[in-house]
């Protein structure tokens, strides 16, 4: 399998992760150190409190995503190990996290790792299994795993039109895929597919037929993103 992917931002989201939850970390301790040594400044632990927790709640949303071992593309890239070199994976360089181009069809792979019970029931998404603490935190927001794809895929078809300069594109499908192997997935009912890892190749062989680019189109995009000739 052809991969290109992009360190400088991962290295980049990686530094604001941690850079965020460090300095809300202190400005949470600064707060609470100024109620005793500023007691007449009763707005300050308050005003701490309240940043201190958003940048904590950036900082593990970053993390969470891009803090991870292995870093989410050879996470991704693992999941397709095996793959031979009539499928190329885009990580982080044409508008969707990871664009997987095969000779099926094009498609937007949504990477998730939240833990526990994932559950579709036709109408809500819901998780089990997890602590409170851990989705107020940014750890385990699960959110719309659906819609979320949805715009991954409409971002794809977005750079994809704008790399081509043509109007129209070929369908791209999005994918949901839970990478964490405990991770337990019930949406039989879900509007596009909602995969665990485990099935993550195996689908993306036998999925159904679709247009592709041309081997010229698909130079372009090679090229655009960064990958050699």
């Amino acid at each position: 399998m052809k991969k290109i992917s992009n360190p400088k931002l991962i290295r980049r989201n990686q530094q604001i992760g941690n850079y965020s939850q460090i300095g809300g970390m202190l400005i949470l301790v600064g707060g609470f150190a100024s109620s005793y040594f500023l007691p007449n400044r009763l707005e300050l632990p308050y005003i701490a409190l309240i940043a201190g927790f958003i940048l904590v709640n950036i900082g593990a949303s970053f993390n969470n995503r891009w803090g991870r071992v292995p870093p989410p593309d050879q996470a991704v890239d693992d999941l397709l190990k095996g793959l031979d070199d009539h499928y190329t994976l885009v990580h982080f360089r044409l508008g969707a996290d990871h664009a997987l181009f095969t000779p099926n069809g094009i498609v937007a792979i949504l990477a998730k790792y939240e833990r526990g019970l994932v559950t579709y029931d036709g109408k809500k998404w819901r998780q089990t299994g997890v602590s409170s603490l851990q989705k107020l935190f940014g750890t385990e927001a699960l959110g719309n795993p659906a819609l979320d794809a949805e715009a991954e895929a409409d971002s794809l078809r977005k750079r994809l039109r704008k790399i081509l300069a043509v109007d129209d594109v070929p369908p791209v499908q999005p994918v949901v895929v839970f990478v964490y192997e405990k991770t337990r997935v019930e949406c039989d009912t879900a509007p596009l597919p909602v995969l665990h890892a485990s099935k993550l190749k195996e689908y993306i062989r036998r999925m159904p037929k679709q247009p592709v680019l041309t081997l010229e189109q698909m130079q372009q995009v090679i090229e655009y993103a960064g990958g050699k000739k």
